[in-house]
């Protein structure tokens, strides 16, 4: 998680932000006044010299505990919840004197705020992206295209949440010229309030599908909050939609900017021709947009990765950027870590290693990828699985259907973890897969499973291993390779 940003900040600033006439007239806005903080953090362990420390509180942790150590380290100013102010100040004693201790509501809410003011003194075009499946992949490549052209910053990992947004738009410098930003979202209003936090000119909504259905509670919740983003864009702003999606398109009506579409499917703005899947290579295709064709090499392996290459390229169209320079951007893009990032042994198996995150359709379209190369080039196709999270009441079917999947495209083995491992299991044994060639294994179970698996690899075998992040399918990708010879 990104937990600190180098960034000068007025203590005038915060003070016109936070401070209600109270503290005011406790002499908190004069101690403000005269500092100017060198940052911004949200962890006291790295909490530098001169910064504004944010005390946040998560499900695990509550940085109240840690103002004392903030402090210390050289915290020049803390913003704390009202409640705690009291007691922080008996505790910082002689420590906090000079450090203000600003007290607000909600220090997440304030932390939005600042990134928000900070936003407003930007004059870089933002470009915020949302979807159920390919949110990552589509930021690298958007950021790629744009490099052509743009000084670009893009959020870090998967820095998408109501932290590492704020974090990642505080980080912005005044030289850039365009933010990529991803945008999750698992609960009921989250995606409006990064909208508001990152005020994004472009919006882009990769696919809509049965993800976080725990949060929202159903497909049409999960609409809602997606639409968000786009329905927040100004009147001068650019929405990309996927037009091969029915739940995106049911969106367009209710947006005020202008529109793109992509998609492969049918009519759209942005699509692709004779789209070739060069396996571990990745894909080539024709790319056409409106003010022109090339074709180019997408190398990310998964024939459903053109459309994100297609999401991706409509910004490029958003942004101005010739046609000449989006081909460039997207055939720099290179396979990243634990998303579809193929693994040589040095016996000739080859392990997907798409370990980053997981949900019915990712895990579907990941088995098909794999199920085509083994049919290709030889060897089995082995599915490794670990449980696909916040799926709320479609969790039993989506698990099952997996498994379906996976016995249908011919796995010749299945190894399924976590506490879902028995519903992807019966999904495989309905199919007609044979039960002594499924094994199950409860969470935490990866040593156990490791050990299995390594006795039935066999060379030229293609091993695919993914599962939601809580699961750490990383742990089988370490356990069962080894470099090539």
């Amino acid at each position: 998680m990104v937990n600190s940003a180098r960034i000068e900040l007025f203590g005038r600033d915060v003070a016109k932000l936070f401070l209600g006439a109270e503290d005011c007239s406790r002499g908190e806005g004069d101690k403000l006044d005269s500092i100017r903080f060198s940052g911004v953090s949200t962890d006291s362990r790295t909490a530098g010299e001169g910064e504004l420390f944010f005390a946040l509180v998560g499900d695990n942790f509550d940085g109240h505990d840690f103002v004392v150590d903030a402090v210390k380290r050289g915290a020049a100013g803390v913003v704390v919840e009202k409640s705690y102010k009291s007691k922080l100040s008996r505790e910082l004693g002689e420590k906090g004197k000079g450090v203000p201790l600003i007290a607000v509501y909600d220090t997440l809410y304030a932390l939005g705020e600042l990134a928000r003011f900070h936003r407003g003194r930007m004059k870089a075009r933002v470009v915020g992206i949302t979807g159920s499946n390919g949110k990552t992949t589509t930021k690298e490549i958007t950021a790629s295209i744009a490099e052509t052209k743009f000084v670009t910053r893009k959020s870090e990992g998967n820095f998408n949440n109501l932290i590492g947004l704020p974090m990642m738009l505080l980080a912005t410098k005044k030289e850039d010229e365009v933010i990529v930003l991803e945008m999750g979202m698992n609960v009921p209003g989250e995606m409006a309030r990064l909208s508001e936090i990152a005020g994004p000119e472009i919006g882009v909504i990769t696919n809509i599908g049965p993800v976080h259905l725990e949060g929202v509670g159903s497909i049409e919740g999960v609409i809602e909050e997606k639409g968000r983003l786009v329905e927040s864009l100004p009147e001068d702003g650019t929405a990309v939609i996927n037009g091969d999606c029915v739940y995106c398109r049911g969106l367009i009506d209710k947006i005020k900017s202008r529109v793109i579409t992509f998609g492969i499917e049918g009519e759209a703005d942005v699509t692709a021709v004779d789209v070739e899947d060069m396996g571990g290579d990745g894909i080539k295709a024709k790319f056409i947009i409106p003010s022109g064709a090339f074709h180019a090499r997408l190398k990310i392996p998964g024939i459903h990765n053109i459309k994100n290459g297609l999401a991706a390229a409509s910004v490029g169209v958003a942004l101005g950027i010739p046609a000449d320079d989006i081909k460039t951007g997207i055939e720099a893009i290179k396979p990243m870590k634990m998303r579809m990032e193929m693994i040589m042994t040095g016996d000739g198996v080859v392990i997907l290693n798409d370990s980053y995150n997981a949900n019915p359709v990712s895990m579907k379209a990941a088995i098909s990828f794999l199920a085509g190369e083994a049919r290709r080039k030889g060897g089995r196709l082995i599915v490794v699985l670990g449980d696909m999270l916040e799926l709320g009441g479609y969790t039993i079917q989506g698990h099952e259907e997996v498994g379906m999947e996976a016995a249908k495209l011919g796995a010749g083995y299945l190894f399924a973890l976590g506490n879902n491992a028995v519903d992807i299991a019966r999904g495989a044994g309905e199919r007609g897969m044979p039960p002594e060639r499924i094994f199950t294994y409860p969470v935490g179970g990866h040593e156990r499973l490791i050990e299995d698996l390594m006795g039935v690899i066999g060379p030229k075998d293609r091993v695919l291993v993914k599962g939601s992040r809580g699961m750490r399918m990383e742990i089988v990708v370490s356990g069962i390779s080894s470099p090539a010879a």
